[in-house]
């Protein structure tokens, strides 16, 4: 998500709501000529890496998709862009949204949502993601959280040197490459043991599971994981893993009997998917996993980016994201990823590595 205020419109190190400031202006859909007005509310979302431009018109165009400005003055003030639910009309999920910096902190991110509480009555909760930064820390026990991640974003400087050492490891050291899963071979499995594959992902998240480079959540339901396999790159591991200490990995054959004879026998080890976007300065790529294995971690981040990598120009700017569980400890994965892609971003407002994905209810009355 790109909103550098949470849905409830607080700011780092504050721990209560500020109030609802005085309407001075109006709140109204988005049209298809406010692009600019939206981008100049703040340039620095992200630190740049924003992608509001390149899916402003998918989300106008998209009937899930409801984006309000707060304008005084004819100056664009505030900006939400909510994602309704299909299976549940009582959620909606808080995209992405910002605040001009002079008014930020004020309490003006909640006048942007007041179409919310006035034109859809239903709606009683909302899911946000947010880095897990301290206000998140104090009001993380108002939440339903759905998962708190791992969260690393790198910059590849060095492409062909990526691709090189990765390719090399594999070859002379016994790298342990997953398996693409198709979209067919995706269906198949829902399709005869669905339970299997969404039991294994619940594992590390609760109802959803953020997709993409703009984090959209998708339900953890057979439906939810159809639309990952049609739109993503899914990776996984079958196989008996000991852990990251012990060194040892199983071999994997793909395709083949022997992949469906680990699938039956339940023998799933890890999932991975990325999505790719196109953005001003170059490309955006989005990776989660699931899995407890750093060793099976890293080549499935190793995997998705040599994808990629060749798939672009060589002058194009790459950065990547990376969303994977607690239980892979971030100290040695930054370890690891520096040998073939450098240090991770750690600028300020990067600093954090967790990202949390929660459900807050809806107070009108405050509103």
């Amino acid at each position: 998500m790109d909103a550098e205020t949470p849905a409830d419109g607080s700011r780092q190190g504050q721990t209560t709501q500020p109030p609802i400031p005085p309407v001075n202006g109006v709140v109204r859909r988005v049209t298809f000529d406010d692009l600019d007005a939206i981008m100049d509310i703040n340039d620095d979302v992200y630190e740049g890496l924003d992608y509001m431009r390149a899916l402003f018109y998918t989300f106008l165009h998209s009937n899930q998709h409801e984006m309000y400005v707060y304008e005084e003055d004819g100056k664009a003030i505030s900006f939400v862009n909510l994602q309704f639910q299909s299976d549940d009309d009582r959620l909606v999920a808080f995209f992405s949204g910002r605040v001009r910096p002079s008014h930020q902190n004020q309490g003006y991110a909640k006048l942007a949502f007041l179409p919310l509480v006035t034109d859809h009555p239903r709606v009683t909760r909302y899911l946000a993601s947010t880095l897990y930064k301290p206000h998140v820390q104090a009001k993380v026990n108002e939440w339903t959280v759905n998962s708190i991640l791992n969260f690393l974003i790198y910059k590849l400087i060095d492409r062909p040197r990526l691709e090189r050492f990765v390719r090399l490891k594999w070859k002379l050291k016994g790298f342990l490459s997953p398996s693409p899963l198709s979209y067919s071979d995706g269906v198949r499995w829902l399709t005869t043991e669905p339970d299997r594959l969404l039991r294994f992902i619940s594992r590390y998240s609760r109802d959803f599971i953020p997709f993409g480079p703009t984090w959209a959540p998708a339900p953890i339901s057979e439906a939810g994981l159809r639309k990952v396999f049609a739109n993503a790159n899914v990776l996984v591991t079958f196989g008996e893993l000991e852990t990251s200490a012990t060194k040892k990995t199983s071999t994997v054959t793909w395709p083949g009997e022997e992949c469906a004879n680990r699938w039956s026998r339940g023998q799933l080890a890890a999932v991975s998917y990325s999505t790719c976007l196109r953005l001003p300065f170059g490309v955006g790529i989005d990776v989660s996993f699931y899995g407890d294995d750093c060793d099976v971690f890293v080549s499935h981040v190793a995997t998705h980016l040599v994808h990629y990598v060749s798939a672009t120009e060589d002058d194009a700017t790459i950065v990547c994201g990376l969303k994977f569980p607690q239980s892979v400890v971030v100290t040695e994965v930054e370890e690891r990823l520096s040998d073939y892609i450098g240090p991770r971003i750690d600028s300020p407002y990067f600093s954090v590595t967790q990202v949390i994905h929660y459900c807050g209810e809806i107070h009108r009355a405050k509103l």
